[in-house]
């Protein structure tokens, strides 16, 4: 009123209520005005503007996720490169020694560390775009008696496993399953400070639509149950929503991302848990009742080919050294291109010779030049029957997951083991 001017309140003005609820509150204040333009009086305008602060505040996370996948899908690629080279030369050398000489182990345990740092990749794409599940046929067992013994690694809870005879085989993506389960572990470990055991339950389930909430068809159930302190109900609704979490010390993304991740598989999760007597998660997923599972004996009594053609395109030189290294140990010849105009080039070349190139390992993404992605394309026109596989660090990448759609007949996720390239090629090969 001293001023005629239009004032208002700090932003962070906050009203108590008299039960304690606590609400932003926005306020104006303007000068009422007689018709000679006298100051008699001042209108005071009051907002609840808590629902509107909320909101901003979760476009301002959103907004900080978007960047954070933005450098986290750049480090990945280029970090998973470099594992892949690591890992491939250990791999060459490794493979040179005798098994229980001193250096052979040395390298073996270089090697398991190699396959730590690429669960890391993981974990950091998960902030990335994308992430559709790039799926296999995979048994259920070792992906989750894997994750969870690496989760609990140190720690002193413990683990007892309960794996029904002859489970279904499942379509998953093994990478993302094992987060899914690394995530209720580090859960249930913490729920359980003083020790105790988690027990998991694996077993065939048939649903024929009686629980409304699985649809009809075949599952693999998967229980994870501690005796840790549980949850209140008022916890309980919200523990999959995002940012939300129950200790002072989580992020709130974990289970909001594992309920992500079973949602892309199909599945379904949930939880049961009471104050002073623990949780259990159950999750479904879909299982191929009458898939055939490649099992690992299978694949090492399947002799590698030699004596093929194959090219490799990929812009890292140290990725274009290290799988020619491995090809050539295997008995193969290798053609090598840095990007997708010289692979096409060098493809178009041999076609019409008496020994032509039969199959090509593209990585999806070139640095200033063409990816994988435009010269399949190209490389199909030539020869509708060539054999293309897409090779990637960018896992999330949504090509990664339909590559069939693009015209590549399998897919090897950087970085990878030497073995299971020469597998995968043998397969398309054999």
């Amino acid at each position: 009123m001293a001023t005629g001017e239009i004032c208002d309140l700090a932003s962070s003005t906050i009203l108590v209520s008299r039960d304690g609820s606590r609400r932003a509150i926005a306020d104006s204040g303007a000068p009422i005005r007689d018709n000679e333009g006298g100051i008699v009086g001042v209108v005071l305008v009051f907002r609840d503007v808590t629902e509107r602060n909320q909101m901003e505040r979760e476009v301002l996370k959103i907004k900080k996720l978007e960047s954070i996948g933005v450098l986290a899908g750049g480090i990945a690629h280029d970090f998973n490169n470099i594992l892949l080279a690591i890992q491939a030369n250990i791999n060459i050398v490794r493979s040179s020694m005798e098994n229980d000489s001193r250096n052979f182990k040395i390298l073996e345990s270089a090697e398991k560390a190699t396959l730590r740092a690429k669960e890391l990749t993981h974990q950091l794409l998960t902030f990335a775009k994308g992430g559709e599940p790039v799926k296999k046929i995979s048994s259920i067992t070792e992906v989750v008696r894997d994750s969870a013994e690496f989760v609990l690694r140190g720690s002193n809870v413990g683990c007892t496993y309960s794996f029904a005879e002859e489970l279904w085989p499942v379509e998953i993506d093994a990478g993302q399953i094992s987060q899914v389960v690394q995530n209720l572990i580090i859960n249930a470990d913490e729920a359980m400070p003083d020790g105790g055991e988690i027990k998991i339950t694996c077993h065939n389930y048939t649903s024929s639509g009686e629980n409304l909430v699985v649809n009809p068809g075949d599952y693999i159930k998967i229980m994870i149950k501690d005796r840790g302190c549980g949850m209140p109900a008022e916890i309980l609704e919200k523990i999959f929503d995002p940012y939300f979490s129950g200790r002072k010390s989580g992020h709130g993304l974990g289970l909001a991302i594992t309920h992500s991740i079973v949602i892309k598989h199909g599945g379904y999760i949930f939880v049961d848990s009471r104050e002073g007597t623990g949780s259990e998660f159950t999750l479904f997923l879909p299982a191929l009742r009458e898939a055939l599972l490649r099992g690992e004996n299978e694949s090492e009594r399947m002799p590698p080919v030699k004596g093929r053609r194959i090219l490799v395109m990929d812009d890292e030189y140290m990725i274009r050294e290290v799988v020619e290294a491995i090809l050539v140990e295997s008995g193969n010849e290798v053609l090598l291109a840095r990007d997708g105009a010289e692979a096409i080039e060098i493809f178009r070349e041999s076609f019409n010779t008496d020994f032509p190139i039969e199959l090509i390992i593209m990585d999806l993404t070139v640095k200033g030049g063409m990816g994988g992605r435009q010269a399949v394309k190209e490389i199909l026109k030539i020869a509708p029957a060539a054999k293309v596989i897409v090779s990637s660090g960018y896992s999330n990448d949504p090509v990664m997951a339909t590559f069939r759609d693009h015209g590549f007949v399998d897919t090897i996720r950087k970085p990878y083991d030497p073995r299971d390239l020469i597998q995968i090629i043998t397969r398309h090969l054999s």
